[in-house]
């Protein structure tokens, strides 16, 4: 936060929510271990909510590169991740719901 002057607005927030997200990532985790020690069972839910948080916190990453690479050929290759992240949030969502609805038992 102390260089946003020099470094720009948007690469400094970019960076702290990249951070932030990080940190929620190894806090997630962290809980996941305890309740699998706990429970002694393993849950699928945990690790997608994981996943669901690791993608948005790439494709934060990845749209920020796209903003700095316009006209450059690594610019489709970013566009291209980007759609794949995409699809992954969408399969990861329906993951999570379908998870969901199986353990309420609907």
């Amino acid at each position: 936060m102390l260089r946003a002057p020099e470094a720009g607005l948007l690469d400094t927030a970019l960076t702290i929510l990249d951070r932030v997200l990080l940190i929620f990532i190894f806090v997630e985790l962290l809980n996941t271990v305890e309740i699998v020690v706990r429970e002694a069972e393993i849950s699928a839910e945990p690790f997608i909510l994981i996943g669901l948080i690791a993608v948005v916190r790439r494709i934060l990453t990845v749209t920020a590169e796209i903003e700095q690479s316009l006209g450059t050929p690594a610019f489709e290759d970013l566009v291209l991740e980007l759609g794949v992240l995409t699809l992954l949030v969408v399969a990861l969502s329906g993951a999570l719901f379908f998870t969901r609805r199986v353990a309420s038992g609907d």
